[in-house]
């Protein structure tokens, strides 16, 4: 268990140097090498030399690149400006990072808002080239200009470290787990929001509440179904027993894909959809419309507002209104397709900008899935399976950024989903 205290913080972030650096052990191909990718021996001169600072987003070859980044710079040092300690400052970098000067780990850190110092030994620096090795890991990179990055020497002259920065990726991020988070990280720290926003409000009882929230942990979507069944628990314990909670589905965010595959996501909000099913007096807010691609933060929050509004209205204030999205019932086959079931339709499904309902697909295992149109009825799609007799599931709106067009006569979205499929009763009977 990492403890970092007031007193002793260096204790804490040694510890937790030694997390990262064992997962870059266990999970970083780099790490591996010989020599490995930190090693100052190690000949950088094929790798690509532009300056990945200000976030790698913008760039055309890292634009849709997420995983573990390794940027090397050599600088070189008079016998004078080499003694002693320095400090390597970095600046912000998203999001984990492992630092190397001359082969000797020097940090590493969490948190995109977070400015990386880290003192740099004395006895590390030497007279000549010196080394500069940093692995990076998810997408973002170096987020401040060059101008904020610097290695400031004993005799506290700043050596800039602007110009070219050698790079390479090492590993994407579809197969690499959670990296350990830091406890005392800012407002990501452990109990750090609940102790300073929820434990002074004591027995104060609140009519409702809204939880718009998840990409930090998107990675995670297994934690973060067990983690929010347990939040509204602990609030509803004490705020009132049947307190109503409603979520805000994750909005689209990263590129658009061509074909189906793995989403975290997607996976993450299909754990919040399930939460509001198992959960009662809650409800969810859909907003995959509503997303950026390259934005984390859209900005259109005046139409989450109102679907929120809506959810409240019908269900704390009983109006005679439909507050809630599309939400699947049932998928079942007969004979070549299958039919998606939907509740919350209002006066019926609809579809925007083409009459075939998109973005279903068909699986026939999570990594094996096809994309399908739907015809739309009343309150179902019925999806051609015919290519897909062996199919399992169906996935709606399974991507980062999906392109979704079924809504409700009430312009509200349709939920994104999995769901097994199923045989039809009569289908089944035929078989028997």
């Amino acid at each position: 268990m990492l403890f970092r205290s007031a007193t002793s913080p260096k204790n804490g972030d040694l510890k937790y140097r030694a997390l990262v650096h064992a997962w870059f052990d266990a999970h970083d191909p780099a790490m591996k090498g010989t020599p490995s990718w930190f090693d100052p021996a190690l000949d950088d001169s094929s790798w690509d030399a532009n300056v990945p600072v200000s976030g790698w987003r913008p760039w055309a070859k890292l634009a849709k690149f997420d995983g573990i980044l390794w940027v090397r710079k050599t600088i070189t040092l008079s016998a004078e400006e080499a003694q002693g300690s320095a400090t390597l400052t970095l600046g912000q970098i998203s999001n984990y990072d492992l630092a190397f000067v001359n082969g000797t780990e020097v940090g590493a850190g969490e948190g995109y808002d977070v400015v990386r110092n880290y003192t740099v030994p004395a006895g590390t620096l030497h007279e000549g080239k010196n080394v500069i090795a940093v692995g990076m890991v998810v997408g973002g990179g170096f987020l401040d200009p060059a101008e904020k990055m610097s290695l400031k020497l004993a005799s506290g002259t700043a050596k800039p470290l602007t110009g070219p920065w050698a790079w390479k990726t090492s590993a994407p991020a579809d197969h690499l787990p959670q990296l350990p988070h830091q406890p005392w990280l800012n407002q990501f720290g452990v109990s750090t929001l609940y102790n300073g926003q929820i434990v002074p409000l004591g027995e104060t009882h609140i009519r409702g509440i809204v939880w718009y929230q998840g990409e930090t942990d998107a990675d995670q979507p297994a934690e973060y179904r067990r983690l929010l069944k347990a939040l509204i628990e602990d609030w509803r314990g004490k705020f009132g027993d049947n307190t109503p909670f409603y979520i805000v589905q994750l909005p689209s965010f990263g590129p658009q894909r061509a074909a189906p595959g793995k989403s975290s996501w997607a996976a993450t909000r299909e754990s919040q959809r399930i939460v509001v099913a198992e959960t009662p007096n809650t409800g969810l807010a859909v907003a995959t419309d509503l997303g950026v691609t390259n934005n984390i933060h859209p900005q259109m929050k005046q139409e989450v507002g109102r679907r929120l509004a809506l959810l409240a209205r019908q269900q704390i204030y009983g109006q005679l209104i439909e507050g809630s999205s599309p939400t699947p019932l049932t998928a079942a086959r007969s004979g070549k397709t299958v039919t998606v079931k939907f509740d919350h339709v209002a006066k019926g499904l609809e579809t925007r900008e083409w009459n075939r309902a998109i973005g279903f697909s068909l699986c026939e295992a999570p990594d094996r899935c096809a994309y399908v149109d739907g015809i739309v009825g009343k309150d179902t799609v019925t999806l051609d399976a015919s290519h897909h007799p062996k199919a399992l599931s169906v996935r709606f709106c399974w991507a980062d950024s999906p392109l979704c067009n079924l809504v409700s006569s009430e312009e509200l979205p349709a939920v994104p989903f999995e769901l097994p499929i199923t045989l039809e009763k009569k289908h089944l009977a035929k078989r028997h």
